[in-house]
């Protein structure tokens, strides 16, 4: 199973929907972050169309119900300008052993079992 849709979009909507499913499967759709970045309707069936609201990357899923298994399908999908990493921040820790602390500001990272898309 996939979702056919586009990777990315700008304004407006797009359209998505899931293939490969069994004749007799239900879906219902999700995206995280839940809000700020898009809306979605309708909520279950197997097309659904988003609308951009906000700037940034989310995870589109399809939780595919049949035959008492469900199957989790992701597509990650960036709207309008999302945020790029940066910038990379140093800081001495142990100056004996060497140890640095770094982070980057924002980092989106994508749970590949869960489909949890998440700001670090």
């Amino acid at each position: 199973m996939s979702i056919i849709g586009n990777a990315s979009f700008c304004s407006g909507t797009s359209n998505y929907s899931l293939s490969g499913q069994a004749c007799n499967a239900t879906n219902t759709w999700a995206v995280t972050p839940a809000t700020g970045i898009v809306s979605f309707s309708p909520t279950t069936g197997f097309a659904t169309t988003l609308t951009k609201v906000g700037d940034g990357a989310i995870a589109l899923t399809a939780n595919v119900f049949s035959c008492g298994v469900t199957s989790i399908v992701t597509k990650l999908i960036t709207i309008g300008n999302a945020t790029q990493p940066g910038p990379i921040n140093f800081s001495l820790i142990d100056p004996t052993f060497g140890k640095i602390y770094a982070d980057i500001e924002p980092v989106v990272a994508l749970h590949l079992t869960t489909g949890i898309l998440m700001v670090l």
